[in-house]
């Protein structure tokens, strides 16, 4: 430790080391955590690279690079970053996690998976190739189903990207393909 000798304090090293990394250019400068009403209100080109934990869940503003509206949850890293140039500068938060407004987007994900395959339901017989979705798995009849409950061992669990690469194309519906195009 004899290299921190000249710190008075945790502050002061902080500062410091922070000091270094923001004359990297481009770099993180962890500034803690904080309520989303308490992030710095009056952005400037010298906050450039400071990462806050926002520790309650919160909506975004138009101070924001993804715009107003989207949700985030408690835990949530965001970075302030200049979308201008250095000459004019705008600052806006950035956030930096990969979490998404599944709000959003969950009906979209349901339906999708609908157009790709239909639910299994045990009134239906199936014949061969029949493909179906059973608990969030895709699925494809390896022998013919009659009517009745499920059974894994006339199936094979399948991935979209056998779909797309299925030797037989013409056993796609419409439908189907316009749902795997969605999810390119």
């Amino acid at each position: 430790m004899n290299n921190f000798v000249s710190y008075a304090n945790a502050t002061d090293l902080m500062t410091e080391i922070g000091n270094k990394i923001k004359a990297l250019n481009g770099a993180y400068i962890f500034r803690g955590s904080v309520t989303f009403a308490n992030l710095p209100s009056n952005l400037t080109a010298s906050m450039t690279g400071y990462v806050y934990n926002v520790t309650d869940d919160f909506t975004t503003t138009a101070d924001f690079i993804e715009g107003a509206g989207k949700k985030y949850p408690a835990g949530t890293n965001v970075a302030i970053a200049n979308v201008g140039t250095s000459l004019s500068p705008d600052m806006k938060f950035d956030v930096t996690g990969s979490f998404y407004d599944v709000d959003a987007i969950e009906g979209r994900i349901d339906d999708t998976q609908a157009m790709i395959a239909p639910e299994f339901d045990s009134t239906t017989a199936y014949s061969i190739n029949d493909v179906v979705t059973y608990q969030d798995g895709l699925y494809k009849f390896k022998t013919a189903h009659a009517a009745g409950a499920w059974d894994s061992t006339e199936v094979d669990p399948v991935v979209v990207k056998d779909l797309l690469s299925a030797t037989e194309p013409d056993s796609l519906t419409a439908a189907q393909v316009q749902a795997l195009i969605a999810l390119l």
